[in-house]
């Protein structure tokens, strides 16, 4: 898998949360901007961590921010000062869970569910996630949300 990067106007929106947020260790900009691009290059490919190109730097302290940034949950924090902005009238649910004929949910609500359904497929392009590839919970979460945040800013 070739390099992935991050656009210029995404990075300024999650640097700007990252000097917001006390917890999340940033150092020198270009440094982090790697480090986020490390980790999204692991969340795209699902490949192992000691498999990381080393144009991202070294694979183990990629490995370590990442799990410090899960432990202070910056990940979560980041995902909601993202979402913040949602409304959230509507909460929908994939039909694995709940089975209904169209007719059952409203016309509108039933029109949106299709979000969700984006939302899914989205999330597919993501092998980490999607194949469940992390032993931890909390690097799962981790990965979930750092997931979220760069599906919400697209």
């Amino acid at each position: 898998m070739s390099k992935v990067t991050i656009p210029d106007d995404q990075w300024s929106k999650i640097l700007a949360f990252l000097y917001s947020y006390r917890r999340a260790y940033v150092g020198k900009e270009a440094n982090c901007r790697r480090f986020v691009e490390g980790v999204l290059w692991i969340a795209r490919s699902g490949a192992q961590w000691r498999l990381l190109p080393e144009t991202y730097v070294n694979w183990n302290s990629v490995y370590k921010r990442f799990a410090r940034w899960c432990d202070n949950q910056v990940r979560e924090k980041m995902h909601q000062h993202f979402v913040d902005g949602s409304d959230m009238e509507h909460l929908l649910m994939d039909s694995t869970v709940i089975l209904a004929h169209p007719c059952a949910y409203d016309k509108h609500l039933y029109k949106e569910r299709h979000l969700v359904e984006c939302f899914i497929g989205k999330i597919k392009h993501y092998r980490r996630v999607f194949s469940r590839f992390e032993k931890l919970a909390k690097r799962y979460l981790g990965f979930m949300s750092f997931v979220g945040v760069f599906i919400w800013l697209c």
